[in-house]
C-alpha cells in the first residue's frame, strides 16, 4: 500500500502528462459513468438518510467475514489435485546405490501393477545437477495417473493411495506420498520432505533421541 500510494503521488501525475492529450470529456458524456450515478446517488441518499440502519448491515458483512476467514487455514491456497502422485520412499541412511536401485525397481514395478497408474518412473538418489541434494536412502517415483473415468468403480484418489502404500510397504522403508509440485514448494519452504513433518533442535544427540523415545 505504501508502495502504491508513492507511485500515485509521484509517478502517475508525471505520465498522465506525457500520456492524456486531446480533448476531455465530462463525465456526463459518458453513457456507463451516468448509469452508475444513476445507481450510486439513490444508494447514498438512502445510506446517509439510515445511518444507524447502515453502520448495522456493513457491521453484520464484517462480522461474517472474520467468521469465515477463521476456517481458511493457514495457506492461502487450498490443496489442488495435481493429477500425478510423487512416491518418496526413505530407507536406512546407509544403504548402497545397488540396493537403493533394487528397492526402488521393485516398488515402481508394483505400483505400475495398478490399473490405475499409466506409468511409474523413480530416481534414487542425487541427479547430476546439485540443486536438488537428495541422499541415496531417498528415492522418488512419479506416478502418471489416467484419467479419472478410466478408473475401477468405486476407486478414489484416497483408496488408491492407501492400496498403493500398503502394496509398496517394505521392510525398513518408511512410505510418503505427496505430489510433484507441492512436494517442491513444501521442501523449499520448510525443509521437510512431507505435508507433516517434527524438526527437532537439541545440543545432545543422545537427549533428543531419548526424549523422541519418551515421547513415543
Amino acid at each position: 500500500m505504501v508502495g502504491a500510494t508513492f507511485i500515485a503521488v509521484t509517478l502517475v501525475p508525471v505520465l498522465c502528462t506525457y500520456l492524456l492529450a486531446g480533448k476531455f470529456h465530462s463525465e456526463q458524456s459518458n453513457p456507463v459513468m451516468r448509469g452508475l450515478q444513476f445507481i450510486y446517488r439513490p444508494a447514498l441518499r438512502f445510506a446517509l438518510g439510515h445511518r444507524l440502519l447502515t453502520v448495522s448491515i456493513a457491521f453484520l458483512l464484517f462480522s461474517g467475514a472474520i467468521f469465515l476467514a477463521t476456517g481458511i487455514g493457514s495457506e492461502f491456497m487450498p490443496p489442488l489435485n495435481e493429477g500425478d502422485l510423487m512416491y518418496m520412499p526413505v530407507t536406512d541412511p546407509a544403504i548402497s546405490i545397488d540396493e537403493a536401485l533394487r528397492i526402488m525397481s521393485k516398488q515402481d514395478e508394483i505400483l505400475k501393477s495398478f490399473p490405475e497408474v499409466e506409468s511409474a518412473v523413480g530416481k534414487a538418489g542425487a541427479p547430476r545437477h546439485r540443486l536438488d541434494p537428495s541422499p541415496v536412502n531417498m528415492n522418488e517415483t512419479i506416478v502418471h495417473l489416467n484419467p479419472p473415468e478410466q478408473w475401477r468403480s468405486g476407486v478414489t484418489r484416497e483408496s488408491l493411495l492407501a492400496a498403493d502404500g500398503r502394496e509398496a510397504a517394505t521392510s525398513g522403508v518408511t512410505n510418503i506420498w505427496t505430489q510433484p509440485i507441492i512436494n517442491r514448494i513444501d521442501m523449499l519452504t520448510t525443509g521437510i520432505r512431507s505435508q507433516v513433518g517434527i524438526k527437532v533442535f537439541g545440543n545432545d544427540l543422545k537427549d533428543v533421541g531419548r526424549s523422541l523415545a519418551e515421547d513415543r
